[in-house]
């Protein structure tokens, strides 16, 4: 895909390898000074080069719309300086800093300009890493590597959305998977697409674009999201609701079409951006009569509380209590329950199974550091993989040993 859109762009086909120097070509990198994707652009960068970031769409984290603004990017600094080693050093640093190096110095080429001191360290070691990962990936063997087959080019459909419809709804309402729609539309920061006026182009599995696009239509505003319905009360504002549950006030207004804040009702019904049943609110707690060594289950399309309770021979009631869930028992595909145990050891005393909703710049290290648990028993209850990624929004079930303070 790199290589198609730098020929696309008339590009050297080297350029390819940057991500490995700037991500290691991790779609979903984000480095301490907040440059995301397999790209690593900065939010303002992006969107000069053509990306949306804003709170419902991040496009750094789609590679493909990535790599085309990276792109035309690249065109930008090239036309600007006509050295590409030069644009190198300014993808990393900047054109402008760059720029003013070259007229301080008056040093002509970028290793001239490295010599003289006129640039940062980071940015004086980034072409030869660029040149060290071109050595390597001609000859692999030489440096103790296995040359890998490249991965097929991602095939999908493209259905035009004209209103916000949440991928929970076109996994349950289509038949897909929730799973390969996120994959699919890894930009959807809260897997749903955004509101406007703007239609947006969902990506759905390949041969499904046709049944996605029928079903669609015959959703009506009240079925497209999973979000919360909230009634306005006598005193609300945008911004108490907003907080109540931790979502932004200007989200609310985009989702509903309030052009003014201030001019709310009493009655008046809006749709809040926060998964129901806690999925977009902070960690909840549910109190657990179960030892340690949790078991997590990931709902499927068909599933119910009391068909999960069967299946893993506990009573209803419980995973209701476990989870935190109303009487009504609402779940979708791909939320994540705590179902009981793993036969831990009985003497390891009794545990709180929590839901953690995970927010920006969450690692699975992390949230394992901060309720006591350790990594794999996280993995083992969520059933994710050792590539698994987090994305903010995600419910992860985290069972905390008692006498916790998590």
């Amino acid at each position: 895909m790199i290589r198609r859109e730098l020929a696309a762009a008339e590009l050297p086909p080297e350029l390819a390898y940057l991500p490995m120097v700037e991500s290691h070509y991790t779609a979903d990198a984000r480095s301490p000074a907040e440059a995301v994707g397999l790209w690593q652009f900065i939010d303002t960068t992006a969107q000069g080069a053509g990306l949306r970031v804003d709170w419902w769409v991040d496009e750094r984290l789609d590679p493909e719309l990535a790599t085309r603004a990276a792109a035309r990017h690249l065109q930008e600094l090239h036309a600007r300086f006509g050295d590409w080693e030069l644009v190198l050093a300014a993808y990393n640093a900047g054109p402008g800093g760059v720029g003013r190096a070259l007229e301080r110095s008056g040093a002509e080429g970028f290793w001239a300009l490295a010599e003289g001191g006129g640039l940062r360290a980071e940015t004086r070691r980034y072409v030869p890493k660029f040149y060290a990962a071109l050595r390597v990936a001609e000859d692999p063997a030489r440096f103790g590597f296995e040359a890998a087959a490249g991965d097929a080019p991602q095939e999908y459909d493209t259905v035009t959305v004209a209103a916000p419809v949440d991928l929970f709804t076109v996994a349950r309402t289509a038949g897909l998977s929730v799973g390969e729609l996120q994959q699919l539309n890894p930009g959807l920061r809260r897997r749903c697409t955004p509101p406007g006026g703007d239609a947006y182009p969902l990506r759905v599995p390949p041969g499904q674009g046709a049944q996605v696009a029928a079903v669609l239509a015959g959703l009506g505003p009240e079925e497209r999201t999973d979000f919360l319905r909230y009634r306005v009360g006598a005193g609300d504002s945008l911004w108490g609701i907003a907080r109540r549950f931790d979502t932004r006030a200007g989200a609310i207004a985009e989702l509903n079409g309030v052009t003014d804040p201030r001019r709310l009702h009493p009655g008046q019904q809006l749709v809040v951006p926060t998964y129901r049943n806690g999925g977009g609110l902070k960690a909840r707690e549910a109190t657990a009569d179960r030892t340690t060594g949790s078991v997590g289950y990931r709902v499927r399309p068909g599933d119910t509380v009391a068909s999960i309770a069967r299946k893993h021979r506990v009573a209803t009631a419980d995973v209701l209590r476990w989870n935190g869930l109303d009487p009504r028992g609402l779940i979708r595909p791909g939320d994540q329950l705590f179902v009981g145990t793993a036969g831990g050891d009985p003497a390891g005393g009794l545990a709180r199974a929590r839901v953690h909703v995970v927010e920006d710049g969450d690692t699975l290290w992390g949230i394992s550091r901060r309720y006591g648990v350790s990594l794999e028993e996280l993995r083992r209850a969520n059933e994710l993989g050792l590539g698994a990624v987090l994305r903010p929004g995600d419910q992860l079930v985290v069972a905390v040993p008692a006498g916790s303070g998590g």
